[in-house]
């Protein structure tokens, strides 16, 4: 669902990079929603340039909102569907208990809500520091899924420090 990349010297002395997943598996067409946890894990390096100051640096981590473009409900679509009937509404929190009261995941604009991330240890040259964040998303109401076969949608995660 998530792509990986790496963030090169965006802070000279630190290269991060980072893999993200999240998948409902599959789902009951019965249920009134479904939940399921995925993962963010950073990982960051201290290059040729040295430790940052304080041998930490402090990331902000943002998913913007997918192929649907909107934060109010996320869409995944079914491979080859074209209309209503082949969407899936979903969305991401930053807490388990998936309220939208500013708790969706996002860019930190339209209501969303960014997350912080503070990697420490960052010492000397070639070490590496991992931050593990946990992503929560909730598939509303699959009552509307009218086509059976794999819903998806691709998110960009984006560091910035």
């Amino acid at each position: 669902m998530f792509a990986s990349c790496l963030v090169p010297n965006a802070l000279a002395g630190v290269d991060c990079g980072l893999d993200a997943n999240l998948s409902f598996g599959s789902v009951n067409p019965l249920a009134s929603s479904i939940d399921a946890e995925g993962a963010i894990v950073i990982n960051c390096r201290v290059d040729s340039g040295g430790p940052p100051p304080g041998n930490q640096v402090t990331l902000n981590v943002a998913i913007n909102a997918g192929n649907s473009l909107s934060y109010v409900t996320r869409q995944m679509f079914l491979s080859g569907g074209v209309g209503e009937l082949n969407r899936l509404n979903y969305n991401l929190y930053t807490s388990a208990s998936r309220s939208a009261g500013g708790q969706i995941w996002g860019d930190g604009i339209s209501g969303t809500t960014q997350v912080s991330a503070t990697v420490t240890g960052l010492s000397s040259v070639g070490v590496s520091k991992i931050v593990n964040l946990t992503v929560y998303g909730r598939i509303f109401s699959t009552s509307t899924i009218k086509n059976p076969g794999s819903y998806t949608d691709v998110l960009v995660v984006t560091l910035t420090f």
